[in-house]
This record gives C-alpha cells, structure tokens and sequence, in this order.
C-alpha cells in the first residue's frame, strides 16, 4: 500500500464516516463546488443542481450527494478541496489540517497498525486498520 493510496482511502473514509457532520457545519459550499466542477468532477448537472439549491444547508447536502455517487475520486477530490478551503472544519472532525507538512506520513497513518516481520530474507510490512 501506498502512501498515496493510503491519502486517497483516507479522504473518501472521512467523507463517509463524517457526511452528517459536514452537512451541519460546511457552509462554504460554493467555492468547494466550484473547484470540483473546474477539476471535472462533478457533472454540469450535479452543480446545476447545487446552485439552484435555495439554503447552504440544501445545497451541501446536494453536493455531499454527488460526491459520494462520485466515487472514491471524487471524494478524495471533495476531501482535498476541503482542506484548502476549510481546514478548521477537518481538524474539529479529527482529520488532518494540511497535507504537505511534516507530520503528513503519521497524521494520514494514525488510524493504522504497522506490524513487520523477517520471512524468507525479506521484511514484510502488515497495515491493518484499527477503526
């Protein structure tokens, strides 16, 4: 498993295990929406539909809807776009502020047991996931 892998897993975890969360407390769901649409991951319907959306409320709940039938990439992508925009949001859910910084490995990792052990010459590495 990569460590790439790991960050994509991550974000689409944190997307599923959070969405009640996110509906009450993301309220800056326009320019999330916005970046996902210019990345080409969400459809012209699905952002037609969240701006015709009349409260923050309806409209997040719009997007976390297409979000999640986007699949693990477009959950990643939500989950990305999120950091940029609303960190604060992702630290109050448990989740890491800033991808990039020192602590990346660790922080994406936390939720993850890493056993090792000799075999025939070769180190093997065991992730298993305590969640």
């Amino acid at each position: 498993v990569t460590l790439q892998e790991l960050k994509k897993n991550y974000g689409t975890s944190f997307v599923d295990t959070h969405y009640e969360a996110l509906l009450q407390r993301v309220t800056a769901v326009m320019p999330i929406t916005d970046k996902l649409y210019e990345s080409k991951k969400l459809t012209w319907e699905a952002y037609s539909k969240i701006t015709k959306a009349t409260s923050k409320k309806t409209q997040m709940g719009e997007l976390l809807n297409a979000v999640k039938s986007g699949g693990p990439a477009v959950k990643s992508a939500f989950y990305k776009v999120l950091q940029e925009i609303k960190p604060d949001v992702i630290q109050e859910l448990g989740g890491k502020a800033r991808l990039g910084g020192k602590n990346e490995q660790s922080d994406i990792l936390k939720p993850y047991v890493f056993s090792a052990f000799i075999l025939n010459g070769f180190c093997r590495v065991i992730l298993t996931d305590r969640r």
